[in-house]
């Protein structure tokens, strides 16, 4: 579930993660982790203006 909350903030700062790790009160090595297991779990690359929106 938590991977699920930091996909979408993360989509909501835009892809920022220094901005996603505070609001989420995470590490920044805690929130790269959850979007490389996030990209890994969609076979995408979160990167990718198109695939933001689509998950969006």
């Amino acid at each position: 579930m938590f991977t699920v909350q930091a996909l979408y903030v993360f989509l909501v700062n835009g892809g920022n993660l220094e901005q996603t790790a505070n609001d989420l009160s995470l590490s920044m090595s805690g929130l790269r982790y959850r979007i490389q297991k996030i990209e890994t779990l969609i076979g995408q690359e979160l990167r990718n203006p198109i695939v933001n929106y689509q998950l969006f």
